[in-house]
């Protein structure tokens, strides 16, 4: 007797699905591209956590979509065979409101312009550009940002990227967003939606800013490593104004008030998902060269790590996932955090990013333990508006959004050194 075996079309996709996942997943070290939802099944256990250990903020747990909350965590764990486990956690399980990045969008920035670098490198080995070449862009206005908040046309390419990173200057960004342009990078980056719609400036939020500025790369004695014409900006995907809006008044950049919620429709964003998806597939790619060179790499790394200088750390990292909370006296407040909370005080290395604008508070972190047993990414953003109108500077930053992102920093912090960790998986970054 013949039977007749009818498979319909979803069952099939889900099985050709989970065959090639757990084939690839069997690769030492190969880390899945594939979407962290797949993989989370542990939220009402994440959801105990940190209603069981932060109960001084259940408050703001309760009233995650006024607070715009979003928490994600990536646990990473070596196997017994070798393999990299990941085990992602999101608090709330569904998340359907935006969240302003600020600084956070340096990050993506500053992977696709040294994922630029490293592919026009390849393009002219002979003239490979370096962090010691110098980027000068060819406009004598440039929306009157070259020579102000320290940063000087002409400068080390390595010097913007520290610039960036370590002191988040938003005028570093501008020269970086004119070599950028429309790269969108390789396929490691595929899954990142960031859109870069603006230079960080009101001067240029205008019709004016239609065409990116002409820009050369030239090494310590004058030479040209390369160059690019003036060009236009291609369209870009827009967010819709229904999501990307915030408050219910905005004061604008002349103090006028305007009645009606900020629109960020026009402005630069990448989610906080995505940010914190980056780094860890960064920190567990399996080679180096996977995104960049290892002269790049590590640049990237000592910038996300060191501290900023004493006398801007007050401005620039306030008391996130890097500093300690300390009472209600700001000063005492940004103490970094150098070793381990935990009973044997093991020490560790924080490579972060922090976003700060608008009320919306965010960190993205990745800690490594000395021994490089524990490993985690962590990335959270609140938002603390307190009165409905934004940018008039009335935001409970002390009271809500600094307090509660150590919090959180410290428990997740102290509940990954508790766990027991097989073996060291990767070698020291």
């Amino acid at each position: 007797m013949n039977y007749r075996i009818s498979i319909s079309p979803l069952l099939l996709f889900f099985c050709l699905f989970f065959i090639n996942f757990f084939s690839e997943a069997q690769v030492k070290n190969k880390v899945p591209i594939i979407h962290p939802s797949f993989f989370r099944s542990n939220e009402q256990q994440f959801k105990r956590l940190l209603r069981h250990k932060l109960p001084q903020w259940e408050n703001v747990l309760d009233s995650a979509s006024n607070y715009r909350l979003q928490i994600y965590l990536a646990q990473i764990d070596e196997k017994e065979n070798g393999n990299l486990k990941i085990s992602y956690y999101q608090y709330p399980s569904k998340v359907d409101y935006y969240t302003y990045p600020a600084s956070i969008i340096k990050l993506p920035m500053v992977f696709l312009f040294l994922l630029k670098l490293e592919e026009i490198n390849l393009q002219q080995s002979s003239k490979a550009i370096s962090l010691d070449d110098r980027l000068f862009i060819d406009d004598s206005t440039y929306c009157g940002q070259l020579g102000t908040n320290g940063i000087q046309n002409g400068m080390r390419i390595g010097s913007l990227l520290q610039e960036l990173l370590q002191k988040s200057n938003n005028t570093a960004f501008n020269p970086l967003y004119d070599v950028v342009r429309d790269y969108k990078g390789n396929q490691e980056l595929d899954f990142m939606e960031a859109i870069f719609q603006q230079r960080f400036s009101y001067k240029c939020d205008s019709s004016t800013n239609q065409t990116f500025a002409a820009y050369h790369i030239e090494d310590a004695t004058g030479n040209i490593k390369y160059a690019e014409a003036i060009a236009p900006k291609q369209p870009i995907r827009r967010l819709s104004k229904e999501f990307a809006t915030a408050g219910k008044a905005y004061l604008d950049n002349k103090d006028s008030l305007i009645t009606s919620p900020k629109s960020f429709e026009r402005s630069n964003y990448v989610s906080i998902e995505n940010a914190h998806q980056l780094l860890v597939r960064f920190v567990t790619s399996e080679n180096v060269g996977d995104f960049f060179s290892r002269t790049f790499r590590d640049s990237l790394l000592y910038y996300m790590l060191a501290l900023p200088p004493k006398d801007t750390a007050i401005e620039i990292y306030p008391s996130t996932f890097k500093y300690l909370y300390y009472g209600s006296d700001v000063s005492d407040r940004k103490k970094p955090l150098t070793a381990a909370q935990s009973s044997n005080q093991e020490a560790f290395h924080l490579y972060n990013k922090v976003g700060q604008a608008y009320g919306f508070l965010s960190d993205v972190a990745y800690f490594e333990s000395e021994d490089h047993y524990t490993k985690y990414v962590l990335a959270a953003s609140i938002f603390v508006d307190r009165d409905g109108v934004l940018n008039d500077g009335k935001y409970a930053y002390d009271e809500i959004g600094f307090p509660f992102m150590a919090d959180l920093g410290k428990l997740i912090f102290q509940s990954e050194f508790k766990r027991t960790h097989r073996r060291r998986y990767l070698k020291s970054l």
